[in-house]
């Protein structure tokens, strides 16, 4: 790139559909159900998410270009579901049918400062990986400082916990496996300093 270079040209091409239906593991429709659909064989261009936002838990992506692809839906507190091998031509939708979230693990604990007290009013985030960029399962402390979160997917999972008031430390590492003891976790914020300043332009 160069100031005054010659001009980028983007050439779009034309997409297909996916669509389908997300219920839980009752078989009650989940509609704050959230999607993406991944490149088959790792990242790449042309995937695509959206929510089943079409009413009874149905879902369509619309505008995902042609190819193969894995399909991940995550509803918060209800678990997840996958399909793989998803294949998407330019111009027609392709129906996957209904996927079924399977109930996770719960990830339980409290976040604590320095001196042990809780802290009330922290947001607790759980997240498999940090690829997955919505639908991520929260909860906020309670008075004591006690946090529970349900649903969460099996495997090894990051836990972050936030406060205005504090500095964010290092993620926590967890493994939930949802036939096991809810997993607890001892989360400590320490208070964390100012920063200030005034951003300029260079002249």
């Amino acid at each position: 790139v160069s100031a005054g270079g010659d001009p980028v040209e983007l050439v779009m091409e034309a997409g297909g559909e996916i669509a389908g239906r997300v219920v839980d593991a009752d078989g009650q429709p989940a509609e704050d159900a959230f999607l993406i659909a991944e490149r088959a064989g790792g990242p790449g261009p042309g995937g695509a998410s959206g929510a089943a936002d079409e009413g009874e838990g149905r879902f369509v992506l619309r505008d995902v270009a042609a190819g193969r692809y894995v399909l991940q839906a995550q509803a918060s507190g209800r678990g997840e579901a996958s399909i793989s091998g998803v294949r998407v031509v330019v111009g027609k939708r392709t129906a996957v049918g209904t996927l079924r979230l399977q109930g996770g693990g719960i990830v339980r604990g409290t976040v604590v400062d320095a001196d042990g007290q809780g802290i009330p009013g922290a947001t607790v985030i759980a997240e498999r990986d940090l690829n997955m960029q919505s639908g991520e399962l929260t909860d906020q402390t309670g008075s004591t400082g006690a946090f529970e979160i349900r649903g969460v997917p099996a495997g090894r999972v990051s836990v972050m916990a936030s406060h205005p008031a504090f500095a964010s430390p290092k993620p926590s590492v967890a493994e939930v496996d949802p036939g096991k003891e809810a997993v607890a976790l001892r989360i400590v914020l320490l208070e964390g300093g100012r920063v200030e300043g005034r951003a300029v332009h260079r002249d």
